[in-house]
């Protein structure tokens, strides 16, 4: 997991505040789109996730950020939100293939995880001694955690 920090240099404070909704609803929208972290204080803004998607992340929240600038009185609803991720989300899976940055290795045999939840869940399992994993059926919970386990005892 990569840390992108950035700045965002807003001349009036609403425009900081509509882009990051209320109670910071449209951050979380991007954290669950595009599998990051996103935090800020003031306008000063922290993204924790694989590299290519916290660039989009970034690129994302600034395009937005020009968007009210431009045009403080643009109502920018949870539908347009969710369709302008949805547009990065499909770009991003036309443009390049994952590449995983983590892996396990069980003997000779490497296992590498075929998509981002895939490689913060194998994360999360070498860093912690209990977690849930809740996904629908065949995306792999099961197998990396057996191989998680094999891997620790072998």
């Amino acid at each position: 997991m990569k840390l992108l920090q950035f700045t965002i240099e807003p001349k009036n404070p609403w425009v900081l505040s509509r882009l990051c909704g209320d109670l910071n609803e449209n951050l979380r929208l991007i954290e669950k789109h595009l599998a990051v972290k996103v935090g800020h204080r003031g306008n000063q803004f922290n993204i924790v996730g694989p590299k290519t998607a916290i660039v989009e992340a970034q690129k994302f929240i600034e395009d937005i950020y020009q968007k009210i600038h431009k045009n403080p009185t643009i109502e920018i609803n949870d539908k347009e939100f969710n369709v302008a991720l949805h547009t990065i989300i499909s770009n991003q899976k036309n443009k390049e293939k994952f590449i995983a940055e983590f892996q396990l290795q069980i003997g000779e045999r490497i296992i590498t995880p075929r998509t981002i939840n895939q490689e913060r869940y194998l994360k999360r399992i070498q860093d912690n001694d209990i977690n849930f994993g809740i996904d629908p059926a065949g995306t792999g919970k099961t197998y990396l955690a057996i191989a998680c386990a094999v891997q620790r005892i072998g």
